[in-house]
């Protein structure tokens, strides 16, 4: 039997890959989810550990780094490793824009965009 947590865990992931999977959401370059894609997403994302680990390495983001960088409080802190990210143009969470004082904060920073994809890079040009 199944405890409260459990359940809610279970209903949280089936909301998300129904999400995933709706029209909403454009994983393949033209728009369509195979069912070789699908069944990958699913047969991970219906694993409870898998589940719990992804949600809460997402939570712990949210709760901790997120509200830190938001904070200001990595402000004055500047990497001096390499630092390369990879957006989609068609990305609606990251924008260009929100990396325009990123070169301040590393000595090698690198933004490339890909034209014609959004936020699911390696779904959509798993190629790239």
């Amino acid at each position: 039997m199944r405890s409260a947590n459990r359940d809610s865990l279970f209903d949280q992931t089936d909301n998300f890959t129904q999400f995933l999977f709706s029209d909403r959401v454009k994983i393949a370059p033209d728009g369509t989810h195979s069912t070789p894609d699908i069944d990958a997403y699913l047969s991970r994302l219906t694993q409870p550990s898998r589940a719990v680990a992804g949600s809460r390495w997402y939570r712990t983001f949210q709760s901790r780094e997120a509200i830190r960088w938001l904070r200001g409080e990595f402000a004055n802190d500047h990497l001096t490793i390499p630092v390369r990210f990879l957006l989609g143009v068609n990305d609606p969470v990251f924008t260009p824009a929100l990396f325009r004082h990123y070169p301040e904060q590393a000595s090698d920073f690198r933004l490339d965009t890909v034209d014609g994809i959004g936020h699911w890079i390696v779904e959509q040009q798993p190629d790239l």
